[in-house]
């Protein structure tokens, strides 16, 4: 008799054990499907924004006349800036001694 109900006792408590892991695994399950769901939310959020950014840039580039514009002007070396006639310098002091 005293084998039958510690026998109970036994199966009661691994079934209690089975189900609170059952339950905490369930519980873990829709945290992380949560923390998902909202991530993907938010990529899918930073995807539009990405791409009404590049559509207002190809418009604005659409709109801009290369031809209109001399890049070798833009290209040309300015003294201001000192970089170019620094280097061109230094290449002249060596080629020349």
């Amino acid at each position: 008799m005293a084998n039958m109900s510690s026998l109970w006792i036994l199966s009661a408590s691994i079934t209690g054990v089975v189900g609170t892991l059952l339950w905490i695994f369930k519980i873990r399950n829709q945290q992380h499907r949560i923390h998902f769901e909202k991530r993907i939310e938010g990529l899918g959020n930073k995807i539009e924004v990405h791409k009404c950014q590049i559509f207002a840039r190809t418009e604005m580039l659409n709109g801009y006349d290369f031809l209109k514009y001399n890049l070798k002007e833009v290209l040309i070396s300015q003294d201001v800036i000192g970089i170019v006639k620094e280097k061109e310098r230094n290449f002249h002091q060596r080629t020349n001694p």
